[in-house]
């Protein structure tokens, strides 16, 4: 049997193949090892288990989320809860599919909206994305699609990233250190 030449192998359509082959295996690796996961309790209390935001003035990362219904992130000047505090929550429920932005922890919506598409699931991450940029706050799908946005007239300065999911139960939240959003690597040791 003939064995191949060295130039067989190192033809143009080879070496492009072996390199896509490398970088997709360097790409997979760097992109998990940036990748952090973090559990909820299930007493509906916020977590701050990431490090200060790098940029205060131009917020922007993506996050993955696996809980039955309801799901809350916030953004916050301080590393605890406080009366001034972004508030994004997803919500499933036997009535709506809601989205809804607040300027503190459980009160009113500043703006909402209801969907018929199935925002968490129990058993498979959705994944979405959060930019604040001068007091306007967008939240949308992984896919860049806008599902809702609002502008604070009296915007405040943000620092710090919570997560939590609704009492009685337990989530998934997973944050990608794809974009300035942490000063560090995320650490999740809470």
């Amino acid at each position: 049997m003939a064995r191949p030449t060295l130039s067989l192998l190192m033809s143009p359509g080879h070496i492009c193949q072996l390199c896509f082959i490398c970088l997709t295996t360097l790409f997979s690796l760097s992109r998990s090892s940036e990748c952090s996961n973090y559990k909820t309790g299930i007493m509906g209390k916020y977590k701050y288990p990431m490090d200060m935001l790098d940029d205060q003035d131009n917020i922007n990362f993506h996050f993955k989320v696996k809980v039955m219904k309801y799901a809350y992130v916030t953004l916050s000047p301080v590393a605890h809860d406080t009366t001034n505090q972004y508030e994004i929550a997803i919500g499933n429920s036997e009535q709506a599919n809601t989205l809804a932005i607040r300027r503190c922890r459980q009160c009113d919506d500043e703006k909402s909206i209801t969907t018929r598409y199935r925002l968490l699931e129990a058993n498979e991450y959705k994944e979405f994305w959060v930019k604040l940029k001068s007091g306007r706050l967008e939240f949308g799908h992984f896919n860049g699609t806008i599902l809702l946005s609002w502008t604070d007239m009296y915007a405040f300065d943000t620092r710090y990233v919570g997560i939590a999911t609704g009492a009685g139960l337990s989530g998934d939240f997973v944050f990608c250190n794809n974009s300035k959003y942490a000063s560090k690597q995320v650490s999740w040791q809470v």
